[in-house]
């Protein structure tokens, strides 16, 4: 999938919940926006400077794979502006909610290793925002990393589900890579889908998923989910498929 130069919508707010899209900006390239919902906005590569409340930041990411991430959050009523010093793009969630909190910016979060050392399902999970992080937020939002291309590495693993719709983005590298994502562990009629750069997946609700990345290549996805009314995401949400949960114990 190829992205057009401005905003690219990829999934609405009727098929999620919430609505999530790619901006691309070339040099000089300024966007301009008073947010009329809470606002997510990930650099995923390139260089921009960033200006709301009279704050002015000047970040700047690789790509992915290379480099941390650095972004935004923003509640309803917030004027900000994009400026782009380079060829640069970014991610964009918004979502319905009438909570008043400060505005944040997040660099430098800190990944978490997930599965064994070597493991056939380690992989490095950075999360931005959840309930634990910002109460206020309707928002959950992370980045995964597949850090080996030399391994055919599992993600999502062992196959788990909860009640949240959710939302998988991938990039790969190089840029020909694939993957493999199922959801409804096949016993809804779901097949895997191959998944390839710029590529998503919609995960319904109860639904059991899991991934895998090709060998020789270098596999990231942002997952994406808006807590369910009076039932908010967190660790405890996630119910693993008992026919495989034992691997966490090896």
């Amino acid at each position: 999938m190829k992205f057009e130069n401005g905003y690219n919508r990829i999934v609405g707010e009727q098929q999620t919940g919430f609505d999530f899209g790619v901006r691309v900006m070339k040099a000089g390239d300024v966007h301009r926006e008073k947010t009329a919902k809470e606002t997510f906005i990930l650099l995923l590569s390139g260089s921009v400077e960033v200006v709301f409340n009279d704050k002015k930041f000047n970040i700047s990411r690789k790509n992915v794979f290379e480099d941390s991430g650095k972004a935004f959050l923003f509640p309803s009523g917030i004027e900000y502006e994009i400026t782009a010093k380079g060829d640069a793009e970014l991610t964009e969630i918004r979502v319905e909610n009438e909570n008043k909190f400060e505005p944040r910016f997040f660099e430098n979060v800190q990944g978490a290793r997930f599965g064994k050392p070597r493991s056939v399902y380690e992989r490095i999970v950075t999360t931005y925002v959840d309930y634990e992080k910002v109460k206020e937020s309707k928002l959950v939002v992370g980045e995964v990393l597949h850090p080996d291309p030399f391994r055919t590495v599992w993600s999502s693993y062992p196959p788990h589900s909860h009640e949240h719709i959710e939302v998988y983005f991938y990039k790969f590298m190089p840029e020909q890579g694939f993957g493999f994502s199922e959801a409804g562990g096949g016993t809804d009629g779901r097949k895997p889908k191959k998944v390839v750069n710029n590529d998503f997946v919609i995960i319904p609700g109860n639904a059991c998923h899991s991934q895998v990345s090709a060998p020789g290549y270098k596999m990231w996805y942002l997952w994406i989910m808006k807590h369910l009314p009076n039932n908010p995401w967190t660790r405890a949400s996630v119910r693993f498929d008992e026919k495989h949960k034992w691997v966490m114990e090896i």
